[in-house]
């Protein structure tokens, strides 16, 4: 709630939402007052910087990572598709060779 710039109305909603999550889960709605305080980043020179790895897939991964720019973390991209995947021979399908073998 208080990582977002949200206007005022906003914030209410959010903290409405967060109260109805808490007690549906069993829990007091008295903890969601520790979340409504304002987090004070403190800059030292001895942080190290988090990471967080995201598989790619196009606009979509850019839009989410975007969402981190005001973190601290550092956001890395992984693929799928590899040059190892196109160099490693598949295995054929048992079912595609006997098919392939009555013809």
């Amino acid at each position: 709630m208080n990582s977002y710039t949200l206007n005022d109305d906003n914030k209410k909603t959010e903290r409405q939402i967060m109260e109805q999550i808490t007690a549906n889960n069993g829990y007091e709605t008295s903890i969601i007052k520790q979340f409504n305080k304002p987090r004070h980043n403190i800059h030292t020179n001895n942080n190290k910087d988090s990471w967080a790895k995201f598989t790619y897939f196009g606009k979509g991964t850019r839009f989410i990572t975007k969402l981190f720019k005001e973190t601290q973390i550092r956001i890395t991209y992984k693929v799928t598709n590899t040059t190892r995947k196109w160099l490693t021979p598949k295995p054929c399908n048992s079912n595609s060779q006997q098919q392939f073998e009555k013809s």
